[in-house]
């Protein structure tokens, strides 16, 4: 089915992002659903994201197209698609402004009751919002909904872990998350099912509240910021798993999650947000943190309280060997530091020192 077109609407000729959801429900000019595409130089799989988008049977929706200063068409074929059909709005960051920042600004520039990130790889079937939104609008605690996940390779035929890889990025089992029990009426075994159990976080790619959303900090740019997302989500109610599956994950080689796969935790860390170069990072250490602050802020008292604080002393146990091995690397790094400052110039060491030489503890 082809997206019909209308009259082109700009970005900047639409109202503008508001954080009171009474105004969003209130307006009829706003869409049930914002979908929102954060990209840099995606012009290879843009086109059949945004089709796939563009064809659902659901249509009171908006495509929100953010582009982070892409070098390639991007732009042109986002402007393609705004000349094309009126629920397509397209903003360009005037300068990249990183992967995380780039998810939170196209959230922040939505308008919808409902939000759902999309990678610029990644395809929906025809009925992945209608069947979505019949169980949200039935049940208000539902907070997420998702549904069974296919992954498939840079051709988009389906691929199987254990069977094949793409382009040497091993396929993790996506639906082993499937029997999570995040519709799970305990807070503790949800949150338990997301930071301790769960071998992947693209629940994240899921159909969320947006009123939910106003209720986290979104992405925080560092290592597993969408684990915490979806944990804090998680103390804010349940998600529901649809049996089909209505959503496809692309691996291919110039994705983030294959860059995250070649880097240790440090560099990942430093390449989410290059303000962290120089400066000494723990990330294991932020993720436990960050864990906490969500715990602690979470409008949980007594016995729930203290289950949820138990989740958390799992995760510590979880993540030893790597909070270890970041206190080492924090140590080092020092000691490096030091030893510039008394026997060298600043720039006699090269940046990747410690990695070159201590390969094993990352």
């Amino acid at each position: 089915m082809n997206a019909i077109p209308f009259q082109a609407r700009q970005c900047c000729a639409v109202k503008p992002y508001t954080n009171d959801l009474s105004l969003v429900m209130q307006n009829t000019d706003f869409p049930k659903v914002t979908i929102g595409i954060p990209v840099y130089n995606g012009e290879n799989f843009l086109r059949e994201a945004i089709e796939s988008v563009l064809n659902q049977t659901y249509g009171d929706f908006e495509l929100l197209l953010c582009d982070n200063a892409s070098t390639d068409l991007t732009a042109e074929i986002c402007q393609e698609y705004v000349q094309r059909d009126s629920r397509v709005r397209y903003h360009r960051n005037p300068e990249n402004i990183g992967l995380s920042r780039n998810l939170n600004r196209v959230f922040e520039l939505s308008r919808g009751e409902y939000f759902k990130w999309a990678a610029h790889d990644d395809l929906i079937a025809p009925n992945y919002l209608s069947s979505c939104l019949a169980i949200m609008e039935a049940d208000p605690e539902i907070v997420l909904c998702q549904s069974h996940i296919q992954v498939v390779g840079k051709e988009g035929k389906p691929i199987f872990a254990g069977i094949s890889d793409n382009d040497d990025v091993v396929v993790t089992a996506v639906n082993a998350n499937v029997s999570l029990p995040l519709d799970s009426q305990s807070p503790y075994v949800r949150l338990k099912a997301i930071t301790v159990d769960a071998t992947d976080w693209l629940q994240v790619y899921g159909l969320i509240r947006r009123d939910a959303l106003l209720k986290t900090p979104l992405f925080g740019a560092f290592p597993a910021d969408d684990m915490i997302l979806l944990a804090q989500l998680a103390l804010l109610g349940r998600f529901y798993t649809l049996p089909e599956s209505l959503f496809s994950s692309r691996r291919h080689r110039d994705q983030s999650i294959s860059l995250g796969m070649d880097y240790s935790m440090h560099q990942f860390a430093i390449w989410l947000n290059p303000d962290k170069k120089g400066k000494l990072i723990f990330p294991h250490w932020e993720i436990i943190a960050k864990c906490w602050q969500s715990i602690q802020e979470s409008h949980y008292r007594g016995v729930d309280k203290l289950s949820l604080y138990l989740c958390l002393a799992k995760l510590i146990a979880k993540l030893k060997k790597h909070l270890g091995k970041d206190l080492i690397i924090g140590l080092i790094q020092l000691v490096e530091r030091a030893g510039r400052s008394v026997f060298v110039q600043a720039n006699a060491v090269p940046n990747q020192l410690i990695f070159n030489r201590f390969p094993r503890l990352i």
